[in-house]
Formats: C-alpha cells, structure tokens, sequence
C-alpha cells in the first residue's frame, strides 16, 4: 500500500532530522532511494527505506543473485553487484500502538544476507518463483543501529554547493 511506504519515510526522514540531519523524501520517485541526508558537516546519505505494517518484507531474489531456472531445478550462479553498497536502509515496521521499529545497514549487507539465505533448487508449486521474504526477527541485530548515520563516511558536497 502507498501510504504504508510514504510513512515510513517521512517516520525516517522525521528521525534523522531529530538526530541533527537535513533529510529529503522524493515519495517514490527516485528508482535507488527515498531519501537524501546532509548531516551538518555537509556529509550526504542516501536511504532507501522499505516499510511493512507487519509479517515480512518481500523481494524478488533475481535483483540481488543471478538465478537460472533449467526443467525446474533453480541454480544460483552468483551474486549481483548492488548499485550503490553505501546505500543505507532502513527498514521499517509499523505497529499497532502507533509505532514503529526500525532496523538499519548497508544495502551491501542485504545483498549478503540474501546470497547467504537464498538456496535455489526444486520449488514443486512454482518452480520460476525467487520469491524471498525478510522477516524482522532475521534481522534482529540491526534493530535500531541509527550509530550507522553517525559512523558515515558519505560524500562531502563541494562547499559551493553548501551556500
């Protein structure tokens, strides 16, 4: 649903706002993130943001690992490179409190974690299926990791560029 992922970023842009950043949503219109940050030295993050109000968060494995599918049986050849591994994501669950838990780390470590997860072979009901899910607890250990913001080497804008 369009508003779930519209309001988990403005939840994350609010956050790294109320941490010190300048945060930018582009509401979906920018293909490898959501959202631009500039900390106050100048130093810019991009986030890509990915919200559920519960279960897991779905992808197709083709975009991380390439997949070939012969009489049914899937072989992993390998991995995909990821665009930008400096990307930060941020995913989001949104609770029935009104809440939400967020869980941070670098697109680079969502590639890992797929090419290490995803094992091919026989899926007897849909044997073209990459369907893979990331369920909260899978990720458990990048619950509220917002350090990462601060530990980001980013990209300094040209001082010009500042003014």
């Amino acid at each position: 649903m369009q508003s779930t992922k519209q309001v988990g970023e403005y939840l994350v842009a609010a956050e790294l706002c109320r941490r010190g950043w300048s945060a930018t949503t582009f509401t979906g219109n920018m293909p490898a993130f959501d959202i631009v940050g500039v900390n106050p030295d100048g130093r810019v993050a991009l986030v890509q943001v990915k919200t559920i109000r519960g279960g897991s968060w779905q992808f197709d494995a083709r975009h991380f690992l390439h997949i070939d599918v012969v009489g049914g049986k899937q072989t992993v050849r390998g991995r995909v490179e990821p665009p930008n591994p400096a990307i930060i994501c941020v995913f989001v669950t949104l609770t029935d409190s009104g809440g939400a838990e967020y869980y941070l780390f670098k697109l680079r470590d969502l590639y890992d974690y797929v090419a290490q997860q995803y094992k091919g072979g026989f899926r007897p009901k849909r044997p073209d299926s990459t369907h893979f899910a990331v369920r909260p607890k899978d990720i458990a250990q990048y619950k509220d990791k917002w350090e990462l913001f601060s530990a980001f080497g980013g990209s300094s804008l040209p001082p010009s560029s500042l003014l």
